[in-house]
């Protein structure tokens, strides 16, 4: 059995001279560690930089044992090729510093879903053009709990929880002092839920 389909590069790290360990978040399959062999020697399957984040590719694996998925072990990667780049996020610092925030986030999830990806795509999307990198990030902490289904019960975050992240430029503008209020709170929240992790830095 093999496995194609859509997927957002998380991480990538280098795992010898010519292969990669790639981690991704799939639409059909959740999160996917891909072991990408001779991928920094083939310009024919991995050309033009196509296993770096936050790029949307698609994706065809070698077979796979019956076990392999279950387990999360590394799995085969046989080729892929780029959907979206994204590249308006890197024209700026503040896009990239956020993103990457982002991924961090998404790192924390223990298998991911559909639910997710769509999420961190919407993310992706309206990155960009966010006025507040700070009150966007937060949206997105918000939202990625919320999904998870580990945020407390609380009013202050109405809002987030009903709105989309490709309709966050439709949030009402709130305060500095109100900003800071919620940074404080999603990020006592996400400190809660990934308390074995690496901290996660929030956007100035």
């Amino acid at each position: 059995m093999s496995l194609s389909g859509e997927a957002f590069i998380l991480r990538t790290l280098s795992y010898s001279e010519a292969d990669l360990i790639v981690h991704s978040l799939s639409k059909q399959h959740g999160l996917l560690h891909f072991f990408v062999r001779g991928a920094k020697k083939s310009k024919k399957r991995f050309s033009g930089g196509v296993l770096q984040p936050p790029h949307l590719i698609h994706f065809e694996t070698n077979n796979l044992k019956p076990d392999q998925l279950e387990s999360g072990a590394l799995v085969s990667l046989k080729e892929a090729s780029l959907i979206k780049d994204f590249a308006e996020i890197r024209t700026e610092y503040k896009n990239m510093e956020t993103m990457f925030s982002m991924i961090k986030v998404m790192l924390f999830s223990e298998t991911g879903h559909i639910e997710l990806f769509n999420h961190y795509g919407a993310a992706l999307q309206g990155l960009s053009q966010a006025q507040s990198k700070k009150r966007f990030f937060t949206h997105f902490v918000v939202r990625y709990l919320y999904i998870e289904g580990v945020l407390p019960e609380q009013n202050t975050f109405t809002d987030f929880i009903s709105t989309s992240m490709g309709q966050h430029a439709n949030l009402k503008e709130v305060s500095s002092q109100q900003v800071e209020k919620e940074v404080g709170l999603a990020s006592h929240f996400l400190k809660s839920y990934s308390s074995s992790r690496e901290g996660v830095k929030w956007p100035s």
